[in-house]
């Protein structure tokens, strides 16, 4: 099966970006999202996979490889809430890897994303009333 990728990256993408603080870690209120997602990592590898859940600075995602804690990667994430639709591309750093059956669950936190995917997940994990 044909799959679009992301655009290639090159270590000037990844290195030396500043990276996600410790000290943002739970402080945005996170939503299950099961979105068709794609990986890349600095070896331009790709990996296909599925969100877990989502926040305004990070994902957790079901893939069937591991990564390094402090891995770099690219992410490209087929988002949809209510009727609107979002290729979220993001550069993220592996947080913590866990197994999970048969695949691992890959808690990324974002290093550079757009204003526009980050006021779609705002919007998306926004807890209402009709939640």
């Amino acid at each position: 099966m044909a799959t679009a990728h992301p655009k290639d990256l090159d270590e000037s993408d990844l290195i030396g970006k500043s990276s996600a603080g410790a000290d943002n870690r739970r402080r945005y209120p996170r939503k299950t999202a099961r979105w068709s997602a794609v990986v890349q990592n600095t070896r331009k590898e790709y990996f296909h996979g599925h969100t877990i859940n989502v926040s305004e600075n990070g994902m957790q995602i079901s893939l069937p490889c591991s990564f390094a804690k402090d891995e770099q990667l690219f992410i490209s994430v087929s988002a949809f809430n209510r009727g609107t639709s979002l290729t979220i591309k993001a550069i993220s750093q592996v947080c913590h890897c866990a197994v999970s059956g048969s695949h691992f669950n890959i808690g990324v936190q974002f290093v550079r994303i757009d204003p526009r995917s980050t006021a779609f997940l705002a919007s998306y994990t926004a807890v209402t009333e009709q939640d």
